[in-house]
């Protein structure tokens, strides 16, 4: 009996201690639970509310303007999920406080989005808040904007072409891109409706249209089915092995990346450099550029992927390159740039006025065009524009008169405000105008001004001030007040030149010696067969294997020369 007393005893203990752990297990569960429930509730997780105000703001450029209804919670920042047209995603974080009732827009650079490979289409927002244990918490999504390819909640048409029309009927335009018959037709968004233009053109090396998986043609051959498109060309990433025909691929510091024929032939295709036509040479032609002891005629690119003869000075005056350019109100001011295979011309002039032109190639001539000026502002007296590439956008940067000066963006279909960070960074005044060109796998600017040159280099996506770009740059005109010089910036094979035009008349030229600028002049130099005028203000570019350059003048028209 007294065993049996003593065995209860200790199972009625047993189950009393085994109880007591089970308690203080639970209530470290249910304790971590509350403890983590409180500080959203301390911090305002459950009880914030935001959402974008979608009339003020847009994905391209990317600005978003949160506004915060009534709600406590302390936000100490933004999160922003991201995602373009190709459903890549990538994300954004902004320390910033938003109090109740409170608006605030945020931009968004681009180029900190670097998993993103296409236009943006769609973004999401999360509050962040500290809770009281000093952690950083982040919220539940508080609204969308945009279409997902992913499956997040549409907000508003875009009005891009991948999201295009109004709400909640958004049309991916692009989806029709094809051909109709025999027309290759590519469609775009404007005024919210899908257009199209018809870009019917001969697949081949030529075109650089050889790699891209369209029918170009409409003839039911695509790419090396086309008997044109044999290697070695073809558009792709800068080093980068094509598939079609395992043919190298540079990047032309001015120009869309293009495929070059494999390094050591040096035939149709050249690569940087001086080279010789049709031989084969490791020496001259390996990714450094040394040059071996080819001895046959030299022959450089075209910045096309065609091997001709060396550049050289003088240029020589071609009235043919400006043919259908018209007076624009004095003091003419071009830049000219390339979309797909097209060229256009915009200019600003005295009367504040930008004139766009589009180059045919039927007819040899420039065209007026009202959809290459479309979104840019009017009134801009003494405008000078320049339209470059950073990352296969297109920008555009003008300065006028009175200090004014804006950015853009090109959408596709019309000019758009670009972001802050294009010129975050950038001291702009009258008439100054940037020329943007990439060296040694870095982006810069030199930018004229009131008696000599600033020089800028893209550094955490703003641009901050590089003296060294501008060494041996100088006054073009000493003593004289108002001389403010236009510079542009190109290269022949691998030789880097600055050519600038000048508000006082003239152009003066430089090469680049890899550690300065060294001035060029007279018989053999870079401006060789230039003509002296007032306010010349020069574009540089490659067509057709030739070297161009059209500038403005005081009177309104334009002048042209070539290197052949």
């Amino acid at each position: 009996m007294k065993k049996r007393g003593q065995s209860s005893i200790i199972t009625i203990v047993l189950i009393i201690l085994i109880t007591m752990v089970a308690i203080i297990i639970f209530w470290n569960v249910v304790r971590g639970i509350i403890k983590e429930q409180s500080e959203d509730i301390d911090t305002g997780a459950l009880t914030v509310n935001m959402e974008i105000d979608k009339q003020k703001s847009t994905l391209i450029p990317l600005s978003i303007s949160i506004e915060r209804n009534a709600g406590e919670g302390n936000v100490t920042g933004m999160k922003f999920v991201i995602e373009d047209v190709n459903g890549n995603r990538d994300t954004y974080t902004k320390y910033i406080t938003i109090n109740e009732l409170e608006t605030k827009k945020i931009e968004i650079p681009l180029t900190d989005l670097t998993k993103l490979d296409s236009a943006v289409s769609y973004v999401e927002i999360y509050p962040i808040f500290k809770t009281a244990s000093g952690k950083e918490k982040i919220g539940i999504m508080q609204d969308s904007m945009g279409e997902s390819e992913a499956g997040g909640t549409p907000g508003v048409c875009a009005g891009i072409d991948t999201s295009c029309g109004t709400y909640p009927a958004c049309e991916n335009c692009n989806l029709q891109d094809g051909c109709d018959a025999t027309d290759y037709k590519d469609y775009f968004c404007v005024s919210n409706a899908c257009d199209s233009n018809i870009i019917t053109q001969v697949e081949s090396i030529a075109n650089n249209n050889c790699q891209d998986t369209l029918d170009n043609d409409c003839d039911g051959n695509i790419d090396n089915a086309d008997s044109s498109c044999t290697c070695p060309n073809g558009v792709c990433l800068p080093g980068e092995i094509c598939s079609a025909d395992n043919s190298y691929c540079n990047t032309p510091p001015i120009l869309p990346p293009v495929c070059y024929i494999t390094p050591g032939v040096c035939a149709s295709g050249c690569r940087y450099g001086t080279i010789t036509s049709g031989q084969t040479d490791l020496n001259r032609c390996d990714a450094s550029h040394t040059y071996g002891s080819c001895t046959s005629v030299p022959c450089e690119c075209d910045g096309e992927g065609n091997c001709v003869s060396a550049f050289a000075p003088p240029w020589i005056s071609d009235t043919g390159i400006t043919n259908g350019l018209a007076y624009g109100g004095g003091y003419s001011a071009p830049t000219v740039f390339k979309i797909g295979t097209e060229f256009y011309l915009i200019s600003g002039d005295g009367d504040g006025t930008f004139n766009g032109y589009k180059w045919s190639v039927t007819s040899n001539n420039w065209g007026p065009s009202l959809t290459i000026i479309s979104g840019l502002p009017t009134g801009k007296t003494y405008a000078r524009p320049k339209a470059f590439y950073i990352n296969n956008i297109l920008y555009l940067i003008y300065t006028a008169s009175s200090g004014q000066y804006g950015a853009y963006q090109w959408t596709g279909s019309t000019w758009a405000t670009a972001s802050s960070w294009l010129t975050t960074g950038l001291t702009l005044s009258d008439y100054q105008v940037p020329a943007y060109f990439e060296k040694d796998s870095q982006k810069y600017l030199i930018v004229g001004k009131r008696n000599g040159f600033d020089g800028y280099r893209l550094s955490g996506g703003n641009w901050v001030a590089d003296t060294a770009i501008t060494q041996g740059l100088s006054d073009l005109y000493p003593g004289t007040a108002n001389d403010i010089p236009a510079p542009e910036v190109f290269y022949i094979g691998s030789t880097l030149y600055l050519i600038a035009g000048e508000t006082d008349g003239g152009f003066f030229g430089f090469k680049w010696d890899g550690q300065k600028w060294v001035a060029e002049a007279g018989p053999g130099s870079i401006v060789e067969g230039l003509t002296v005028f007032s306010q010349s203000y020069p574009t540089i570019f490659y067509k057709d294997s030739r070297l161009y350059l059209i500038s403005g003048k005081l009177d309104g028209l334009f002048q042209g020369w070539k290197i052949e």
